[in-house]
């Protein structure tokens, strides 16, 4: 990507923070003691970190054999076309790219070494 002094686009705030367990159920009760206040919502436990950018979410999902790795992070951006459009420009593409819903649109990709991670933009 460009230098950040000569793109429009920028990585606001982490988003959220993902971390798929075994049992998401005891790594809640774990996180707990770090002052973070929980939701269960279908097996899964969520929690929101105000920052001054913005809400970071943090999420304790199930771990299923099909996914490749425990831990998965968002970067909330401030331009989303804009953000798109400069990585096609430097080849790099999302994995996938669906539809946006009410939280906002999603881009999914996976880095040179196989880690995931998404943006997040209106």
């Amino acid at each position: 990507m460009s230098d950040s002094k000569d793109s429009k686009i920028r990585v606001d705030y982490v988003g959220g923070l993902i971390i798929r367990s075994r049992d998401p159920a005891s790594l809640k009760t774990y996180y707990e003691n770090f002052g973070m206040s929980f939701f269960e919502h279908e097996g899964s436990y969520y929690a929101g970190i105000e920052t001054e950018s913005g809400m970071t979410h943090f999420g304790i999902l199930a771990l299923e054999d099909t996914q490749p790795g425990a831990v998965g992070f968002n970067l909330r951006v401030n331009d989303f076309d804009a953000y798109i459009e400069e990585l096609r420009a430097a080849h790099i593409e999302p994995t996938e790219l669906p539809d946006g819903g009410e939280e906002g649109r999603f881009a999914e990709f996976v880095d040179p070494e196989g880690n995931r991670f998404s943006i997040w933009g209106d």
